[in-house]
């Protein structure tokens, strides 16, 4: 594990997993809004065995092995056990979502900031509360040079953040995986999914499910 800030590490741990759903584009297909999730667990554990229990137990048997379960690929039927499971579980969820009419999307450079800074505000919230170790898996849709600008700017972040606040030293793992690989990943992307539903479509019938679970929810 990476320390950020020096000192030994504490007790109190979380695990943090982070999804988009949307996209930064500006064209007449592009999406109105762009959301960027946390699902955050003291147990990672027990959501993977959500996502191996809805592939038993509601998938169909032809496609219990596809390698990746997603929302936007998902019924309505996957998609209400799944999100309906997940709400039972003691987890927190985290978003921003952006009101992209205003803001000017320039070019992809623009782009990848707006990205980092929504991460960074999202993360620097979960990253104030008493949590000392704290895991953070991100999908890995960024290039590897946007990834290492990513990690670099979290990083400033993150001391910024302890000494503004004189906090305890936060000790940090951050990881980009592929989300085949990563049932939570595979988790936070169908919590993405109801949050920008309800924004994008109107239609709150998946955010309903999860809205207790919901910690923090800011519009940019």
């Amino acid at each position: 594990m990476e320390s950020i800030s020096g000192g030994e590490a504490t007790a109190l741990h979380l695990a943090v997993y982070v999804d988009e759903s949307g996209d930064l584009g500006t064209s007449e297909k592009a999406t109105r809004f762009f959301v960027m999730c946390a699902l955050v667990t003291h147990e990672p554990k027990k959501i993977h065995r959500v996502m191996k229990r809805v592939r038993e137990r509601v998938l169909r048997k032809p496609f219990r092995r596809v390698p990746e379960l997603k929302f936007t690929a998902s019924s309505h039927r996957i998609r209400m056990s799944l999100l309906e499971m997940i709400s039972q579980l003691d987890v927190e969820i985290w978003y921003v979502c952006l009101k992209k009419r205003a803001i000017y999307f320039a070019n992809e450079q623009g782009h990848n900031r707006i990205y980092n800074d929504l991460a960074g505000i999202l993360l620097e919230h979960i990253l104030a509360t008493e949590a000392r170790n704290v895991d953070i898996t991100i999908d890995r849709s960024l290039s590897k040079a946007n990834r290492e600008r990513f990690d670099s700017e979290l990083r400033e972040r993150v001391t910024r953040l302890t000494i503004k606040m004189r906090k305890l030293p936060i000790y940090i793992s951050l990881k980009h995986v592929n989300s085949q690989e990563e049932p939570c990943i595979q988790a936070v992307d169908f919590v993405c999914g109801a949050v920008f539903n309800r924004h994008e479509r109107g239609d709150s019938r998946y955010y309903d499910l999860i809205k207790a679970r919901i910690t923090m929810e800011e519009m940019k």
